[in-house]
């Protein structure tokens, strides 16, 4: 849990649905918005608009190859500046 809380980069989960249902405290500083604003938000409503329909297509296939992937995209701050993103993400039907 330690390693969670300090970490730099953003770690988080996404239900079935794209929802957040976990987001680590990185989230204020990389992304400019709190854990508890993004949880049960859709992922893809902090996408930058063009990448949206790339990031949906990149967790879909993540989802039918049952194998870890990465995928970049861009996230927009919560004052309308855009970060690049990497995400690494695993899929896991039982978490």
């Amino acid at each position: 849990q330690a390693t969670i809380e300090n970490a730099v980069d953003v770690i988080c989960s996404l239900d079935e649905n794209g929802r957040f249902s976990q987001v680590s405290q990185a989230s204020e500083k990389v992304w400019q918005r709190s854990p508890d604003d993004l949880l049960g938000q859709l992922a893809k409503n902090i996408v930058h608009k063009y990448d949206v329909q790339s990031t949906d297509a990149a967790i879909k296939n993540l989802i039918e190859s049952q194998e870890p992937g990465k995928f970049e995209n861009r996230v927009t701050r919560s004052d309308g500046t855009i970060v690049d993103s990497l995400w690494t993400a695993v899929w896991s039907e039982e978490d």
